[in-house]
């Protein structure tokens, strides 16, 4: 059964995977990616669970805190259209105590929206781009 518990234990083991890559100067999982780059952590949370990639573009999204102030925009795992994994904002960028967000928990919906705008505006990410990106 998928619960935030189970998500919250895969993020900890994808954790244990980051090594530093000294040829590329980067922090990568050994299973391959970038721990930088967030499509990459969201596409291996989404395959192990059977989810999908979603994310957003700042200027189209410009009231998610991600993506706005951070970078020109986010990519994330979206899990049983329930559960919002984000690695990154919560290994990289350290702006969630935790990187499972349950949407069905009305403090974790609210956080969403502060975080990561209208859901309206986020857009499921083609597998193409991801897969250029490993």
């Amino acid at each position: 059964m998928i619960n935030a518990k189970v998500l919250q234990t895969f993020v900890e083991r994808l954790s244990s995977e980051e090594q530093y890559d000294e040829e590329e100067g980067e922090w990568r999982f050994q299973s391959g990616g970038s721990c930088g780059v967030c499509t990459d952590s969201a596409q291996k949370i989404a395959d192990a669970f059977g989810g999908k990639v979603v994310g957003y573009l700042s200027e189209s999204n410009p009231l998610a805190l991600i993506g706005n102030t951070y970078c020109e925009g986010h990519d994330f795992a979206l899990i049983m259209n329930r559960f919002i994994v984000d690695y990154w904002a919560f290994k990289v960028i350290k702006v969630i105590e935790r990187p499972v967000l349950d949407l069905s928990i009305e403090a974790d919906h609210s956080q969403a929206r502060l975080l990561y705008g209208d859901d309206k505006k986020w857009e499921d990410v083609p597998a193409i781009i991801r897969n250029s990106l490993h």
